[in-house]
């Protein structure tokens, strides 16, 4: 949940609960008012009804003001309470509020019962607790809506900085620059973040430095190496063992020429931008790679079924098109099985490739790793899918590997993904 729904979310928590609490509280109080002012009512109404009396007016307005004559005194205390009175006029039973007092005037011991309808209290009440309500949630609303606004233009410089950091990459070799804030916490961020960032450029541009150096050390000695043992090699020694070593010599040299190559290629896909990119036709591409690795596959008595009738045309740097088919065909020939098929099919976008070999002994997610191969494929450098994989991220397309006995699969949707 982002940071400002979340305050927005704990917002309207907080002020419903406060919104209940005050309606409730507000419900008694006028519960309590609207009860002391009928009371207050029904009390001047028994004195003047008593004052009547007193005159010699008895005055009846049955159920509202009635009046009983006693035989003898009645000392209770007078009495407030509800009653439920039926009204024949009506044909319903209506509820009432009444004070009941008994008092002795001119000799005479009166019952004197004075009554108020709280029908109309009740309407008057539901009435004043609707507005309040309406009342309260437009103000709630007018509230809310105000202090998402103050929120988003408080956590303004917060978003900005946060997608500018989203784009922030080593590569560009550049710092962030972030927003100022007029909040302290923020600016105290800012720096860290500016520090954090500034830092981490240092360190990778030191250990860029370092391994392109490295990179580029390593070539001549490796060319000289493989040179000099080439020239040995075309000498006759007299024993076997010293041109088997010879031999070692070059494939290992060759191997290391390999690797470093490699390596410098999974550096520089990291910058898209060091790769222009251009139409191009899929199945011309495909077609000519299964062409310059069948002599390859011919000594290993594999044989090639290739299907590329589709006119999909992607977007991409033609060398590192040329690079990916190539390291995919070639892993299909390196752990196929001699006298195998290797089947590739192109259908619109997606590249199939199956080829027979052993069922692997790792999971199928960690050949995209850098150097991991099987056992049986030690030969191999373990940079073929690795490069692979990073070549089609760099271009957003999927790429995906499976084993359904016998068939080691790979397919590559060059249409990008979303």
């Amino acid at each position: 949940m982002k940071l400002l729904n979340k305050i927005s979310f704990y917002y309207i928590i907080n002020t419903a609960i406060l919104f209940v609490v005050g309606l409730f509280a507000i419900y008694f109080s006028v519960d309590w008012i609207i009860s002391e002012r009928t009371d207050g009512q029904l009390r001047d109404t028994s004195k003047e009804v008593r004052l009547q009396l007193s005159k010699g007016i008895r005055t009846e307005y049955p159920p509202l003001i009635e009046i009983e004559t006693l035989a003898k005194e009645n000392n209770s205390k007078p009495v407030f309470e509800d009653t439920t009175i039926y009204l024949e006029a009506e044909k319903e039973s209506e509820i009432y509020r009444q004070f009941t007092v008994y008092k002795k005037i001119r000799d005479i011991n009166y019952k004197i019962t004075v009554r108020t309808s709280l029908i109309e209290k009740e309407d008057l009440f539901s009435a004043i607790l609707i507005i309040l309500a309406l009342i309260l949630t437009l103000l709630l609303l007018i509230l809310f809506i105000i202090n998402r606004y103050t929120a988003r233009e408080v956590f303004k410089p917060f978003y900005n900085n946060l997608k500018k950091l989203e784009i922030f990459s080593l590569h560009k070799n550049t710092t962030p620059i972030l927003d100022d804030s007029n909040i302290d916490e923020f600016n105290e961020l800012k720096k860290s973040l500016m520090d954090l960032s500034e830092k981490a450029l240092k360190e990778y541009r030191s250990l860029k430095e370092f391994s392109e150096d490295l990179s580029h050390e390593l070539q001549t000695p490796v060319a000289v190496i493989k040179a000099k043992t080439e020239m040995l090699l075309q000498k006759e020694f007299a024993d076997n063992e010293t041109n088997e070593n010879l031999q070692a010599i070059i494939s290992n040299t060759d191997r290391l020429d390999k690797l470093n190559r490699s390596l410098i290629l999974l550096a520089r896909l990291e910058a898209a931008e060091l790769f222009p990119s251009r139409k191009i036709l899929l199945s011309e591409k495909l077609t000519k790679a299964a062409e310059n690795y069948s002599d390859i596959a011919n000594s290993k008595e594999i044989v090639l079924h290739v299907n590329a009738k589709s006119n999909y045309e992607a977007e991409f740097n033609e060398n590192l098109i040329d690079i990916l088919l190539s390291n995919l065909i070639s892993n299909s020939i390196k752990h196929n099985i001699t006298g195998g098929e290797i089947f590739i099919e192109l259908r619109d976008s997606l590249l199939t490739i199956k080829n027979y070999g052993k069922e692997p002994k790792q999971n199928p997610e960690n050949y995209f790793k850098r150097f991991s191969y099987d056992e049986k494929s030690q030969n191999s450098l373990g940079l073929g899918l690795a490069i692979a994989k990073k070549i089609c991220d760099l271009y957003k397309i999927q790429i995906e590997y499976t084993f359904e006995k016998p068939f080691h699969i790979v397919k590559v949707n060059f249409k990008p993904a979303n």
